[in-house]
């Protein structure tokens, strides 16, 4: 918890607001549910396995030790959520999101299918939003309040979300590259991992059966990631994975390739200025 506290806290958000919320409510949080506590712990020990390589997979044991136990409580306590004890359950959530982004991000061994792990991290984000329909209007006049600014929450009946499958995925790319240059030096994962959140669903069933449309779309998905890379350790290892697994899909639609080349490109462009 000391750990969590002085050093990992602070790497969760950009802006103080944020990072208050998750260096002190959430664990207020965690001492009142112990779910949320087990999911401080797990995350808290991923982030050590990270700072630490030479001990990895002493603190992932620890940390998969902590979210099943946290994950079994949740679970446990889920049918009983409610207008008046939903924060916990929120809390928990968005730790859930950083715990499956670490996990399946940082994935060693050469070879290892990217979709279906990709896939996994879109159908976990879709299944809280089935689980907890919170709006930026629960949030507004609590603790949690600074949470809102980070986008993680997306009303489904935003305007710009009428279009239909691949174009609206797209406008929903664009919305979240826009958030993010607003944002300059204070962005937020989360401007990011709203996509998965709201994208229709003939989009999953495409990653799922590794469309190479549905491949393309997430190319530019990694460079909106690849762009917070240096300030998120828990989505480091993504964007190289998702290109990868883009590339291999396309080899045999050469218009593909040329489009996917762009994303790549610009990524490169991060680092020469």
């Amino acid at each position: 918890m000391h750990h969590y506290s002085t050093v990992t806290a602070e790497t969760l958000a950009i802006r103080p607001d944020m990072q208050n919320v998750w260096r002190t409510i959430v664990p207020e949080m965690g001492y009142q549910s112990p779910f949320v506590l087990h999911g401080i712990l797990a995350v808290a020990a991923q982030h050590k396995a990270h700072l630490l390589p030479g001990v990895r997979d002493k603190y992932l044991d620890m940390a998969a030790y902590h979210q099943a136990i946290g994950l079994k409580g949740f679970r446990a306590a889920l049918p009983n959520v409610n207008d008046n004890n939903w924060k916990p359950f929120f809390c928990f959530s968005s730790i859930i999101v950083i715990y499956v982004c670490s996990l399946l991000g940082q994935v060693d061994e050469r070879g290892t299918d990217t979709v279906p792990d990709i896939l996994k991290l879109f159908v976990m984000i879709r299944g809280l939003r089935a689980t907890l329909p919170i709006r930026d209007s629960q949030l507004a006049g609590t603790e949690l309040a600074p949470w809102s600014h980070g986008v993680w929450i997306l009303d489904e009946q935003d305007a710009s979300l009428y279009e239909q499958d691949y174009e609206d995925a797209v406008i929903l790319l664009r919305k979240a590259a826009t958030l993010i240059v607003h944002a300059g030096t204070r962005v937020e994962i989360g401007m990011v991992m709203f996509f998965p959140y709201v994208i229709h669903e003939n989009i999953i069933s495409d990653i799922q059966a590794a469309n190479p449309y549905a491949m393309l779309l997430l190319s530019y998905f990694a460079l909106l990631l690849k762009s917070m890379e240096d300030q998120f350790w828990f989505i480091r290892g993504w964007p190289a994975r998702l290109w990868e697994a883009a590339d291999e899909r396309s080899k045999f639609h050469p218009k593909l390739k040329t489009m996917l080349r762009w994303p790549k490109e610009q990524a490169l462009k991060l680092y020469t200025y």
